[in-house]
């Protein structure tokens, strides 16, 4: 195989490694990582264009693992926030910088470093609060995005002391139906959920999927996002029933927007086919993981997490059966 920018194979000698760090396929499917670093660069120069640091230009979809690590790192010591990088220029957008190391922070939470991202984060919102103001989007992000580093890490005060203060002064500003400030709720009940405050994330949650159908409509895939989260959270406070009745019009409306192979339609139908379990449904179970493990594993792969998730709700379901549908065995396996 052959690398898909430079054209040259594994084999020929210079021992450059072919690496996949994308969703693309065939021929497609690996280059070096030096290539797509010269790529961005060039990308970066001719259209000022940062994305090609961290999305793939051809599937569309983030780079992940050592891949986007890499990039990431290298894109931010190229420009550097204190200005001081070997491709420094007095032309150089000082929000090329920012982009810069918010896209390696968010890289450093994505691959397990959390220490290393709040680091980062908390010298970005210093630099963005300076350069643009403390209440600027891209100040509002950093400072969102330093407080999941902090939640990550147990420092849960302080997560939810900074995202109370943005989620009060966009609510305050901008008013209970704004993106900005449905943005600092979404994060906030996320929070409330990490430290089992389920209560609070219930009520976050209910508001959101209510102003999300007003402003986006009931087919949005922010309001599909926002179904979701609510039936996580009825989930958790027993309400099976509403929670089941979340999932069901997520697995329908996913199958409608999306169609029947898309990944979220396939996640959802796999949370809704372990709900099922939960009370005793097993049959329905059974039913829905035998018409969505096939296809997943063609599109996600067999390793993919919800494919492996698929799967153990359709063996949950068979130990269910021998033991005589008990919905207690079936949690137990999915715990």
């Amino acid at each position: 195989m052959a690398c898909t920018i430079c054209l040259e194979s594994a084999t020929d000698g210079s021992g450059a490694v072919l690496n996949k760090g994308c969703c693309c396929r065939g021929d497609n499917a690996k280059v070096h990582t030096s290539c797509l670093v010269e790529f961005a660069r060039h990308a970066t120069e001719t259209r000022e264009d940062g994305a090609a640091w961290y999305r793939c230009s051809t599937c569309n979809e983030v780079y992940t693992g050592a891949v986007r690590l890499e990039l990431a790192q290298t894109w931010a010591s190229r420009c550097p926030m204190d200005g001081q990088g070997p491709d420094d220029a007095p032309e150089r957008a000082c929000d090329e910088k920012f982009e810069a190391a918010s896209n390696l922070a968010n890289t450093q939470l994505t691959i397990g470093q959390p220490a290393k991202a709040e680091a980062i984060y908390a010298k970005l919102f210093a630099a963005l609060k300076a350069a643009k103001g403390e209440w600027s989007e891209e100040a509002i992000v950093a400072a969102d995005g330093l407080s999941i580093a902090l939640c990550e890490q147990g420092k849960t005060s302080d997560a939810l002391a900074i995202q109370q203060r943005i989620y009060d002064r966009q609510l305050a500003h901008l008013g209970p139906n704004h993106c900005d400030t449905l943005r600092a709720m979404v994060s906030l009940s996320n929070t409330y959920n990490i430290i089992e405050k389920h209560c609070e994330a219930e009520e976050l949650r209910r508001k959101i999927l209510t102003a999300r159908e007003e402003t986006q409509g009931p087919e949005h895939p922010l309001t599909l996002d926002a179904i979701c989260n609510l039936a996580i959270s009825c989930d958790q406070l027993g309400k099976m029933d509403e929670a089941i009745e979340l999932e069901e019009r997520l697995y329908s409306t996913s199958q409608r927007v999306c169609g029947r192979e898309h990944p979220m339609t396939l996640s959802s139908g796999a949370n809704l086919a372990g709900s099922y379990l939960e009370v005793g449904r097993v049959d329905s179970a059974r039913a829905l993981v035998e018409s969505i493990l096939p296809v997943q594993t063609k599109v996600c792969g067999a390793g993919h997490p919800d494919t492996v998730f698929t799967k153990a709700v359709m063996d949950c379901a068979n130990v269910s059966t021998r033991r005589n549908c008990d919905p207690d065995s079936a949690k137990l396996c999915l715990a």
